[in-house]
């Protein structure tokens, strides 16, 4: 589970990253829940990567088939969006 949680960590921060750098400069964030102020989004997205990493750790102890399958779905999603994110980027430059 230890690898799927540093992939997930790192997917997260890679995310948050990009999305900074096409904040920064005039693109928006896709995700309509999430604001498109740069540190405003920062916040958002450092809480709800700690709160699923933390979710999933919770859930490990409980049920580790299903945690696994979240992590999975959320890596899963995380890499969607830095993938993304990184055309979006290469698009605006």
């Amino acid at each position: 589970m230890k690898p799927l949680l540093l992939t997930l960590s790192i997917l997260h921060g890679a995310d948050a990253a990009e999305t900074q750098v096409g904040l920064r400069n005039g693109l928006r964030e896709a995700n309509p829940l999430l604001p498109n102020t740069p540190i405003a989004n920062l916040v958002m997205k450092s809480v709800t990567a700690t709160a699923s990493i933390w979710l999933i750790t919770r859930v490990t102890k409980t049920n580790p088939r299903l945690a696994k399958v979240m992590a999975v779905v959320a890596i899963g999603l995380e890499s969607y969006a830095v993938i993304y994110n990184a055309r979006q980027l290469r698009r605006a430059r």
